[in-house]
């Protein structure tokens, strides 16, 4: 028995050895500390950056899955706008129109033997309901600025990052700032119903046989909670996930509401949704969030139970997967989303529809 004991403790001292060692490794140590190179950082007017984006927000510039329904001129009024507030910025680039509505803006560097640096931004939003019962605090389309907020459709996703990138551009501009490698600005129309602007621009540019040294695009979400850190952290994307939307179809006979039959094709539809998201795929941590955990335990941020957590996956996996399950953005990071997005069915509430569809939407994990 007192053998037993003396193993167990050893076993257990050695695997606590094993634990604090990796911990440490992660550690931050004064010797890798990154080299900070002085910056001068330019100085922009926040109350007009925020009446710029609050003017942007007010441009209905969607899209929708329907292409018939998109309305060139919204977005050729949007630039017409932007030229106006971003003169300085217009004056220094060359600007072409890609594929109607996409633009691409090229300041010309002083060196050519330089790759460029390309920055992404999209001027179009997904629909909004303006109705009076749509959930929206603010009318999402009037850029209502109030208690240090900037509400509207696109204010995040994407004309955040588009005004941001027009107002750091236009003051460097107007400084007579000359960059040494090409900056290319694109700004693409359609993003939100599958970026054919953007493979347009690419197109161009491989066409042309050029090589972007980097491609700075609008990045993902700042993450809150999670098993590393807990504050809001921006995590720097080194990976992106599929996209795929599947259209379900459910037919029945049609005819009037007071004689259904025992399975409409609405009844149907909802049975077939229900079934698939009763199968979700399987959610766990691959080598790309294994890696981005790991990346920020060595953050100065991190305590060390959390350090020693993210340190030893081998061990404690299932617990980091746990808690990212408890939300939303983290259990997306664990594997391939299904969300159920549009259903069309009917067209008169005592009339039984002959045809269901519905959209689910699939964010697909690299191995799936």
């Amino acid at each position: 028995m007192r053998k037993i004991i003396l193993l167990f403790a050893v076993g257990l001292l050695a695997l606590a050895s094993v634990l604090v060692f990796r911990t440490l490794q992660n550690g931050p140590a004064a010797s890798s500390a990154p080299v900070r190179v002085p910056v001068e950082m330019i100085q922009v007017d926040a109350a007009q950056t925020a009446a710029h984006l609050s003017q942007a927000i007010r441009f209905k510039t969607i899209s929708t899955q329907d292409r018939s329904q998109f309305d060139p001129a919204v977005f050729t009024a949007f630039q017409q706008w932007m030229a106006v507030s971003y003169p300085d910025f217009y004056a220094a680039v060359t600007t072409q129109t890609v594929l109607g509505s996409t633009q691409l803006n090229t300041w010309t560097g002083s060196n050519p033997a330089l790759d460029p640096v390309v920055f992404l931004a999209h001027q179009d939003v997904v629909p909004a309901d303006s109705s009076k019962n749509s959930g929206w605090e603010k009318p999402p389309f009037a850029g209502v600025i109030e208690d240090g907020f900037i509400w509207g459709r696109g204010a995040i996703d994407d004309k955040g990052s588009l005004i941001a990138l027009l107002e750091a551009a236009n003051v460097l501009a107007a400084s007579g700032y000359q960059p040494e490698r090409s900056i290319l600005f694109a700004f693409g129309h359609d993003e939100e119903v599958g970026g054919s602007g953007a493979q347009s621009v690419a197109a161009l540019l491989k066409s042309q046989n050029i090589h972007p040294w980097a491609v700075i695009d609008e990045g993902g979400a700042i993450t809150t909670n999670m098993p590393d850190v807990a504050a809001p952290v921006a995590r720097i994307g080194v990976a992106e996930k599929g996209y795929l939307t599947l259209i379900l179809t459910a037919r029945a006979k049609g005819g009037h509401s007071s004689t259904p039959p025992k399975i409409t094709a609405l009844g149907e539809l909802s049975r077939a949704i229900a079934a698939v998201e009763a199968h979700p795929f399987e959610q766990k941590l691959d080598k790309v969030t294994r890696a981005m955990l790991r990346v920020t335990a060595s953050a100065d941020e991190i305590g060390f139970f959390k350090r020693l957590v993210v340190s030893n996956l081998w061990l404690f996996g299932g617990v980091v997967e746990a808690q990212m399950k408890q939300s939303n953005s983290g259990a997306a990071m664990l594997g391939t989303t299904i969300a159920p997005t549009i259903v069309h069915a009917g067209t008169k509430e005592n009339a039984l529809p002959r045809e269901a569809q519905a959209y689910i939407n699939f964010r697909l994990a690299s191995r799936d």
